[in-house]
């Protein structure tokens, strides 16, 4: 039966094509359709309004609170051995720091992802000072503080190892070509 419905409808398809539905049938159809409500606009802007002011309040209690955290950090009172030690290895870690900047590495994801782990390790210091602040006596926080100091050192040295490999087999190449 599906066929000779099939067949019909082929054979009939130009009757079936020239009829379209009248405009008082679409008019209709829209009348039935719901409107949209203007009262729902405003509304909308003031919940909009309301997450800004959210966001806005979250970003200032977040400052407020690191800003806090770094006060705290900077008024701890290390002990003068202690000092010395962070001064030197601060010290090397921005010289360190400063060469792998002047490299110019071409490789911007790599670049990045040198410095990430010495940034995540700078955050790990804040935290340990921080730590520190809270119970002063604790010698095994002075002892992981110092391990972070060298940790960064270490990692900025192995990094600046790997440029300079690079570097030598990118002159290698240039010499052999």
């Amino acid at each position: 039966m599906s066929d000779q419905l099939d067949k019909f409808i082929q054979r009939n398809k130009s009757e079936f094509d020239d009829l379209e539905p009248s405009e008082g049938l679409w008019n209709k159809i829209s009348d039935d359709l719901p409107q949209p409500n203007q009262g729902n606009n405003a509304l909308n802007i003031w919940w909009k309004v309301a997450a800004v002011f959210l966001l806005f309040t979250t970003g200032w209690l977040l400052y407020d609170k690191f800003s806090v955290a770094e006060d705290q950090v900077a008024s701890i009172q290390l002990p003068a051995e202690f000092v010395e030690a962070e001064s030197y290895y601060s010290d090397l870690i921005s010289q360190k720091r400063n060469q792998l900047v002047s490299y110019n590495i071409a490789d911007e994801e790599l670049s990045a992802e040198f410095l990430m782990e010495v940034d995540r390790l700078d955050s790990m210091y804040l935290m340990l000072k921080t730590e520190f602040s809270n119970n002063q006596s604790n010698e095994q926080i002075q002892n992981a503080m110092i391990v972070n100091l060298q940790l960064r050192l270490n990692i900025l040295n192995q990094q600046l190892e790997i440029l300079e490999r690079l570097k030598n087999l990118e002159n290698d190449e240039n010499i052999s070509i």
